[in-house]
């Protein structure tokens, strides 16, 4: 979705078809307000955005001015960053993030016109997963329920398991997998397939099993249930990527505004993506004219947790500033606007 008229053979379906080589482009500069986005169709859980713009022959069309947004119902937005100067922008957004809507809005004067390559907004790790398989559920029980990111749902099976009955848990994706949870009963093989070829990892222990899948790339696991068991009772399957950053990394608020001399306060939040601690060194990258406590603290993310980090901020001299946070190998940056 955009609001600016398109360039030839360049409309905005072209930003969200998964081809770096084709694009979006708007067949003027941008006015304040103007935007590119996309819309879901329906509310749904998002985790991060990113925006790629700007091509090889017209490197300055791009929005140079620019807030990231998101929305429900396309009326209230709610910001995730702003961005100056750089083609290429993204933001990850916090825990339990909802919406429909997602744009890059304008918010300055420029002569470029909008190149868009690409308009990414990626959704959580539960999301779109797909639960077959057999036996059936018992009455009030679903499937679905053994994947749906919430462990008060189960899969109840209605029977014991017959020969050849297995849950079958299907990714959007292949995907490299670096272990596999599962919370629940039953007596099965854990296997993790690419189609025509499956890998075992391990058995299913009762209560919580955890099982390494070493970077295998698969696009489904299953549970292969042992005849005549025990009716299983699944409350979540949840695939760890391997590709996915160890942490979540967002700032709130993504602009703040203060006085020259007078401090404000910004929150770093840290949200752990896999079973595992994870330590390192949380980093401000304060530019000239501001000054952040603290600049780098020393921290433990243990493993399912979420830390919020303080920071203070001082501006010595008027104007809009970026200042960079980071974390194992991850960063944001947030805006601070100085008013004299």
């Amino acid at each position: 979705m955009t609001s600016m008229a398109t360039y030839q053979s360049n409309p905005p379906e072209k930003m969200t078809d998964g081809d770096d080589a084709t694009f979006f482009w708007s067949s003027s500069a941008p006015s304040n307000g103007d935007y590119v986005g996309v819309d879901l169709g329906s509310v749904a859980p998002i985790s991060s955005v990113a925006v790629d713009m700007s091509k090889s022959s017209s490197p300055n069309d791009y929005i140079h001015s620019g807030v990231l947004e998101y929305s429900i119902d396309g009326s209230t937005w709610q910001p995730a960053g702003t961005f100056l100067d750089t083609p290429s922008v993204s933001a990850t957004l916090p825990p339990g993030t909802q919406a429909r809507y997602v744009r890059l809005s304008n918010t300055g004067v420029q002569d470029y016109w909008v190149v868009v390559r690409e308009f990414t907004v990626a959704r959580p790790s539960s999301a779109g997963l797909i639960v077959s398989g057999t036996p059936a559920s018992s009455s009030g029980s679903s499937l679905a329920s053994a994947a749906d990111g919430n462990v008060d749902t189960s899969y109840r099976a209605a029977s014991s398991p017959a020969s050849g009955d297995a849950l079958v848990v299907t990714l959007p994706a292949a995907r490299p997998l670096g272990r596999v949870g599962i919370a629940g009963t039953g007596s099965a093989q854990v296997q993790i397939g690419d189609g025509p070829s499956w890998h075992s990892i391990g058995s299913l222990a009762a209560g919580y099993t955890e099982l390494p899948a070493s970077g295998v790339t698969a696009n489904e696991i299953r549970l292969v249930w042992r005849a005549g068991s025990a009716p299983p009772v699944i409350a979540e399957l949840v695939p760890w990527y391997a590709d996915t950053p160890a942490v979540e990394l967002y700032v709130t608020p993504a602009s703040v505004d203060a006085a020259v001399g007078s401090s404000v306060t910004v929150s770093v939040g840290l949200t752990a993506t896999q079973p595992a601690d994870l330590p390192g060194q949380l980093r401000v990258a304060a530019p000239s004219g501001v000054s952040a406590s603290p600049l780098s603290i020393g921290l433990t993310l243990r493993r399912g947790a979420q830390a919020s980090i303080p920071i203070t901020l001082q501006g010595t001299t008027p104007g809009s500033r970026q200042v960079q946070v980071s974390f194992a190998g991850l960063s944001q940056t947030f805006t601070l606007n100085v008013h004299p």
